[in-house]
């Protein structure tokens, strides 16, 4: 019955746990450092876009 209910949370939380009723600890790093290096890459690129504003205001 516990099971039961873990596989339903899993599923709502978006996991496919048609496969298995388990994620792995290597599903969970993979998952945790695609998230960390998008943001990284997001924050890198604002970085990039605030420097580019700046330098349009010093031009005009």
């Amino acid at each position: 019955m516990e099971l039961e209910n873990l596989n339903r949370k899993s599923k709502t939380a978006g996991f496919r746990s048609s496969r298995r009723s388990s994620i792995s600890y290597n599903e969970i790093q993979r998952f945790i450092t695609k998230k960390t290096s998008i943001s990284r890459e997001l924050m890198l690129l604002s970085v990039f876009t605030d420097k580019l504003s700046l330098g349009r205001e010093d031009i005009t």
